[in-house]
């Protein structure tokens, strides 16, 4: 498997698991939804 193919698969991963993680950071922390999301978006 290539680095295109398993950064692909890694973040397909993300996508179904950012609900989950989103919800327990929103839970965890205030604010922490974006938080989530920034750290998912400059993670690559």
């Amino acid at each position: 498997m290539n680095y295109y193919s398993l950064k692909v698969y890694f973040y397909s991963f993300i996508g179904r698991a950012q609900g989950a993680i989103s919800q327990y950071f929103l839970v965890s922390f205030p604010g922490g939804h974006a938080n989530t999301l920034h750290f998912i978006a400059f993670s690559g």
